[in-house]
């Protein structure tokens, strides 16, 4: 009788340590897909203020990204906010030199980036993130755009990001 109370019990062990395992790994899978997410908006952001020669900076209003077949896809509508090119650090942002735009099919504009390094741009995302949007109905631009981009965190040796922007 003991040794069947022990063997039922090693068996609830057993079977509760499996589901934990398998949730932890369906736990650390969506954390992994938010971050991976965040760095592909993070990337999209500069790669859109870099190479945008609008007089100020743009900040995402409005997200949905997603991720399929090991790519990252994201509908984003930009807003304009306060804050000015110049009083920004966009252009010390090293992705400005490293990533390579080339226009593309039907408006798409791809940039190309091998080697990257990370956290580039960390100074820029910081500042964009404390800028206001701007409220005053005559300053106002709205940005739709979409993008898709290979997976960010696996992806070591090159990006590419397809960028599709519409002006509202």
């Amino acid at each position: 009788m003991a040794k069947t109370l022990w063997s039922t019990f090693l068996l609830a062990i057993f079977v509760l340590l499996l589901n934990s395992s398998h949730e932890a790994k369906k736990f650390l899978g969506t954390i992994l897909i938010q971050e991976q997410s965040q760095e592909a908006l993070d990337t999209f952001k500069t790669v859109y203020n870099v190479f945008n020669n609008d007089t100020y900076i743009s900040n995402i209003k409005n997200i949905k990204v997603w991720t399929w077949s090991g790519m990252i896809y994201g509908k984003v509508e930009l807003g304009q906010t306060t804050c000015t090119r110049i009083e920004s650090d966009v252009e010390k942002c090293p992705l400005k030199t490293e990533f390579r735009p080339t226009n593309g099919a039907q408006g798409v504009t791809r940039y190309v980036i091998t080697k990257p390094v990370q956290n580039t741009c960390s100074e820029f995302l910081s500042q964009v993130a404390d800028c206001p949007f701007n409220e005053q109905a005559d300053q106002q631009k709205k940005v739709l755009c979409n993008f898709v981009t290979t997976n960010l965190t696996t992806q070591l040796y090159k990006i590419v990001m397809n960028i599709k922007c519409l002006n509202v």
